[in-house]
């Protein structure tokens, strides 16, 4: 099995990025325009705040009212969060299948991404919800073994979109085996990645834009170099799930 290098990596994110940054870039902003139309559909409007902000301003508001006035903005918009990040995750699966496509060099943006079928939408949004809480549980025991496990089980959505036939269980379980030779690497990979979103901070919403096109097409190199030829060496149960 390959091993992967941090700075091979980079560099050939860095090459993907300069001839995909438009298709990758159209995708974000696809997402983005999505999530504040729901957001605009389940969230509380302007009109809404308004009369609270100006009660605030003028010094009227006591605390309690201020508490329970959040508490019910809070309830109102949780429907929306739910179906904004469940939304967020779907379209990320087609993004993700850009990402997958630019690596293998067929970067040109196609809504045909987003032409999956619906068995592996659920097992994409399932396994990114199991990673998450994973990941939440490492995080509880210190920030090091959360680092750690969305490490190893970072490329089980991948896995989905690679091989639609594979099961949840198949997926979870490939991102592990083939992240074994590599977890400190790709820990130190993951800061690099924090390292680079904060440099894009410094550097107003553009330099965040272009260090997240870097981190998904840098991802993709990562999983490809790291994914085995044949599935089952990826999976070691005799059958993949349907």
């Amino acid at each position: 099995m390959n091993k992967i290098s941090i700075s091979e990596v980079l560099s050939q994110a860095w090459e993907l990025t300069k001839k995909n940054w438009i298709s990758i870039l159209a995708a974000l902003l696809i997402i983005w325009v999505v999530k504040q139309i729901i957001a605009s559909m389940f969230g509380p409007s302007v009109g809404d705040i308004q009369p609270m902000i100006e009660k605030m301003s003028s010094g009227k508001a006591d605390p309690a009212e201020i508490m329970s006035y959040y508490n019910s903005i809070l309830a109102a918009s949780g429907p929306g969060s739910f179906i904004s990040n469940l939304i967020e995750i779907i379209l990320m699966a087609g993004l993700y299948r850009l990402v997958l496509n630019a690596v293998q060099g067929h970067g040109e943006f196609t809504i045909n991404a987003w032409k999956l079928p619906v068995n592996t939408y659920v097992k994409y949004v399932v396994v990114n919800f199991i990673v998450s809480i994973i990941f939440m549980i490492g995080l509880v025991f210190c920030i090091l073994p959360g680092i750690y496990l969305l490490a190893r089980l970072q490329f089980a959505s991948l896995f989905i979109l690679e091989h639609e036939e594979a099961g949840i269980g198949d997926a979870i379980s490939a991102s592990w085996n083939m992240t074994k030779d590599d977890a400190l690497t790709l820990c130190l990979l993951l800061l690099v990645f924090l390292l680079m979103i904060f440099a894009g901070l410094l550097c107003c919403c553009v330099g965040v834009v272009l260090s997240e096109i870097i981190i998904y097409l840098a991802t993709g190199v990562a999983f490809y170099t790291l994914l085995p030829k044949k599935l089952e060496d990826a999976t070691p149960s005799e059958e993949v799930a349907e």
